[in-house]
């Protein structure tokens, strides 16, 4: 599961701006919409929605996912945030095995399936924010978290290239059945393997256990490991605090230009360099390929840097928040100008999308830094305020 515009990118579902393929004066046909299309646009989807509706199937996914992350970031806080994260999951598993269905019906259908995508997917991020504030020691935090988060890249290179190979030969509806049925095995293998704490896990190692209980000052926390005394936020507090309007600025900015790459990607690909569906998907995963693999290797450079001595926890979030900001714009740019060179642009598109991962142990990273008991609910603010972006 997870942000599936990538899914649509590559499905018979059209995008926002790819739902006529390739135009051509040569073979164009004009239908009583308006709307112009050749006879290969079939190749690419069977329904002929407009890009307004497009937009409007794209959009639904963040309207929903924007409205529940609060709810997500106290779930996780006051009851388990293992169940939240599933919950979340299972919902997007479900609604994804429907989406054909729904397509079939009508577009209204697909976007109200897509908006409850959304509110599901919402409560997903500020969960994990709060497992990782229960497993990350602090010395391995920027590392575990990347490794975490880098999850969602390494997920898109699996994903990009398997939906253009299923569409190619099975049709668009089974990529969304078998992602969907991938899922629903990932929710079971959930319930038995993960764990909201240390004090809670089952089979984990004596010697680990006590290791993460000291590191993280676990031992104040119930036997449960889930109920624990409700302590108010302060948010008068939060926010007249600095730090925590640095992260919410770094974070929408960062989400701009992470969503520009994610949802503009694969038809940039197609549109302006014509890379049909099997290179567009493969081409695509390259640079969520180049992200996962840099966020790794950032990640462990920053915490051995922090171990050494040679910086300090604020300038490492300060660096990775920078390399994800700075670079990728420089490359967006770059982009711009290199116009139908192949090689050009996928080399700054991957480069660009590597460098967005320092985000990982940047800004989102940050939230369990200054407020580890409130890490679901500060991640909520900036996420809301990054997602409008």
């Amino acid at each position: 599961f997870g942000d599936s515009l990538p899914l649509l990118k590559c499905a018979g579902l059209p995008s926002s701006t790819q739902a006529f393929a390739y135009l051509s004066a040569e073979e164009t046909v004009i239908f009583g919409n308006g709307h112009f299309v050749t006879e290969d646009t079939c190749t690419d989807g069977p329904f002929l929605w407009n890009e307004p509706t497009q937009g409007l199937i794209l959009g639904a996914y963040f309207w929903g996912y924007i409205l529940t992350q609060m709810l997500g970031g106290w779930l996780a806080e006051k009851h388990s945030a293992k169940w939240v994260f599933w919950t979340s999951v299972i919902v997007n598993a479900v609604l994804t095995l429907i989406t054909p269905w729904a397509a079939n019906v009508h577009f209204g259908l697909v976007i109200a399936v897509r908006f409850v995508e959304g509110l599901g997917a919402g409560i997903s991020l500020p969960a994990m924010h709060v497992l990782l504030s229960k497993w990350a020691p602090p010395t391995e935090k920027g590392r575990i978290s990347s490794f975490t988060y880098a999850g969602m890249s390494l997920g898109t290179v699996i994903s990009l290239p398997f939906s253009g190979v299923l569409a190619g030969k099975l049709g668009w509806a089974w990529v969304f059945y078998i992602q969907g049925i991938m899922s629903l095995v990932w929710c079971v293998l959930w319930i038995f393997l993960v764990f909201d704490s240390p004090l809670t896990h089952k089979f984990i190692n004596p010697v680990e256990k006590q290791f993460l209980i000291d590191s993280m000052n676990l031992k104040a926390v119930p036997a449960d490991g889930v109920k624990k005394q409700k302590v108010p936020v302060p948010w008068l507090d939060v926010l007249k605090s600095m730090p925590f309007w640095a992260i919410a600025v770094a974070h929408t900015c960062g989400n701009w230009g992470w969503y520009m790459f994610l949802v503009e990607l694969p038809t940039y690909m197609k549109q302006i360099l014509r890379f049909d569906i099997a290179e567009n998907a493969s081409l695509s995963a390259l640079p969520y390929l180049a992200m996962w693999v840099f966020s790794i290797i950032l990640s462990s450079i920053m915490d051995k840097l922090r171990k050494d001595g040679i910086i300090d926890q604020t300038a490492a979030r300060k660096i990775c928040t920078g390399i994800s900001s700075l670079l990728p714009a420089i490359c967006l740019v770059a982009v711009s100008f290199s116009g139908c060179n192949r090689p050009a642009a996928v080399a700054l598109m991957t480069v660009g999308v590597m460098f967005v991962s320092g985000m990982y142990c940047g800004h989102l990273t940050n939230h369990v830094d200054i407020a580890p008991n409130y890490a679901g609910k500060g991640q909520f603010v900036t996420f809301f305020k990054g997602n409008l972006s």
